[in-house]
């Protein structure tokens, strides 16, 4: 599967799923990211940040994944962060809540600039 087309798949399901969970006026965006981390969610702002290297590299299950585990921390709240009731809700949508997935492939982050998908 080409980039391109995990880049739609993950659209649909971030839309599918924000829609599902209440999650009204939320967006997704692709960066190329200094953090080390796969994906980044400001719950305040309403923005999911997904690296653009993991949507090169990882599947679309793990994609979609990472996806839910933001969701829930949209969900759950910022002061959630790991904790109980951020598990909690992981479970509630079927994201696997684990922070660092061993099914994720390990890589090295760069750039800096957002994408909207």
């Amino acid at each position: 599967m080409t980039t391109k087309q995990k880049e739609r798949l993950l659209k649909s399901f971030f839309k599918s799923k924000t829609k599902e969970y209440g999650l009204i006026d939320w967006q997704l965006f692709n960066v190329d990211s200094p953090r080390d981390s796969y994906a980044h969610c400001l719950p305040a702002c309403k923005l999911i940040f997904i690296e653009n290297e993991s949507i090169r590299i990882l599947n679309i299950s793990s994609l979609q994944d990472i996806v839910l585990h933001e969701i829930a921390h949209g969900i759950a709240g910022q002061k959630a962060k790991h904790g109980k009731e951020f598990r909690k809700v992981c479970k509630q949508i079927g994201c696997k809540g684990n922070r660092a997935n061993n099914n994720y492939e390990c890589y090295e982050l760069r750039g800096k600039f957002p994408h909207q998908l």
